[in-house]
């Protein structure tokens, strides 16, 4: 007689050795294709066909699948509709530079690379400081300089938009000697996220 129970059981272990497969060959062979090409997917926004450019045909033609839909979602409300359409051609146009999301959505974070100027000097003085940022993703940054004297906030400059790679320029003038640290904050411009920092620089005024 037939053991109907042992049929069952490789049946199953054929059913399920075939979805396995299955699941490499759509899933698993891609992702493999991805990292060994060096990692995430090309994803500018505003360029869903990913050719590298961003032109008519982006809004002709819906999204198909998940980074496409990344690139075409410029204002970041989670889907692909007419408001994107309308943020595209307004791009092509002209009227508009970039988008609300991320230019880049794949990128190093925002950083300041390094702050320079007066170290030393007198009570009185005009002190004049720089704050670079980093050079990350042509997207759109924002940030500001602060001075502080023994853990107290003397004077916290305005927030200035930024290029990655522009100069924040601030000057100062001392009303007390003693050490002073000069801080620099960076962050995205158009998406929510922590602020960035470094190492304070250290100046002396006597």
């Amino acid at each position: 007689m037939v053991d109907y129970r042992d049929e069952n059981v490789r049946l199953m272990l054929v059913v399920a050795l075939s979805v396995a497969v299955l699941f490499i060959l759509v899933v698993g062979v891609p992702m493999m294709r991805l990292f060994i090409k060096g990692g995430i997917p090309y994803c500018q926004y505003g360029d869903i066909d990913g050719n590298g450019r961003i032109d008519s045909r982006e809004y002709q033609n819906v999204p198909e699948n998940w980074h496409e839909l990344e690139r075409g979602d410029v204002n970041d409300d989670g889907v692909f509709d007419n408001n994107d359409v309308a943020l595209i051609i307004e791009y092509l146009h002209g009227s508009i530079s970039q988008f609300p999301v991320a230019t880049l959505q794949y990128d190093t974070p925002p950083y300041v690379s390094s702050i320079s100027g007066k170290r030393n000097g007198a009570v009185g003085e005009q002190f004049t400081w720089y704050a670079l940022v980093n050079e990350s993703n042509g997207e759109c940054l924002k940030g500001y300089m602060k001075v502080v004297k023994d853990g107290v906030t003397m004077k916290q400059f305005p927030e200035t938009n930024l290029w990655p790679g522009d100069t924040i320029t601030v000057s100062y003038q001392p009303e007390n000697a003693g050490s002073y640290e000069v801080w620099c904050y960076v962050t995205y411009r158009y998406r929510q996220a922590h602020w960035w920092t470094c190492e304070p620089m250290v100046v002396e005024v006597v």
